[in-house]
């Protein structure tokens, strides 16, 4: 029993081996995103990030665990963007540093998270569909393509919503004072300017780019995990 228990312990170590070392690479991803010009599209008074699509394939491809950790490395990378020339986020840690890294590194880290409870949940909700033999695979693969596009959508809904709601709440006279300097009142600002073009092209990129990659990657991964676990 003993051998037998090392052997099960062996390869769960491998598996968990196998997904550290995955997630390594989402986080080095990351990182060369956030200081290259690769990882942001710089407009007027707002940075559109495409830091939100590496951590929606990881939190999908490995875990909920995982989409906390890649949230993680996405928001000290955004904070650390602050003391470098972000213009928002100069003027956000010069008010209040703690409540800018709870906007930067706590809104992303959550958004990690729930991403991947969110392809979770949606996986066991539709599990007995996806694995009913009389269900066409037709129908199997657009159930699943549906799954991965709810799961990239929710990635960017949630980056912008999360980021926003705590950036209004704590630092609502900056915004109100970016609002300004646009011409506008800070509901249109923040409907136009953070919401019609920030969220609009981050969803876009996410929805199609991190649909694609992730609903080609599930069954690789999922088969190389098998292969550990047998």
């Amino acid at each position: 029993m003993k051998r037998i228990g090392g052997y099960y312990n062996m390869k769960n170590r491998n598996l968990l081996i196998y997904k550290m070392a995955f997630t390594a690479f989402f986080i080095a991803l990351i990182i060369v995103m956030a200081f290259t010009p690769i990882g942001y599209i710089k407009l007027p008074f707002m940075s559109v990030t495409l830091l939100v699509l590496p951590v929606a394939v990881g939190a999908i491809l490995l875990g909920p665990v995982c989409g906390m950790v890649l949230g993680l490395t996405f928001g000290l990378t955004s904070f650390a963007q602050c003391f470098m020339g972000d213009y928002v986020g100069g003027l956000i840690v010069s008010q209040n540093v703690f409540l800018a890294a709870v906007v930067c590194i706590v809104t992303r880290t959550l958004m990690g998270l729930l991403t991947g409870l969110i392809f979770k949940g949606l996986k066991k909700a539709f599990h007995k569909t996806l694995t009913n033999p009389e269900v066409s695979n037709g129908k199997k693969k657009s159930i699943n393509i549906f799954i991965h596009a709810v799961s990239c959508f929710s990635a960017a809904f949630l980056n912008t919503l999360l980021f926003m709601s705590t950036l209004v709440l704590f630092f609502y006279n900056i915004v109100e004072q970016l609002a300004s300097t646009n011409g506008s009142s800070v509901i249109m600002y923040v409907l136009v300017t953070c919401i019609g073009i920030n969220w609009v092209i981050e969803t876009l990129i996410n929805l199609f780019a991190g649909t694609v990659i992730t609903s080609s990657l599930e069954n690789l991964v999922n088969r190389k995990f098998n292969l550990l676990k047998q």
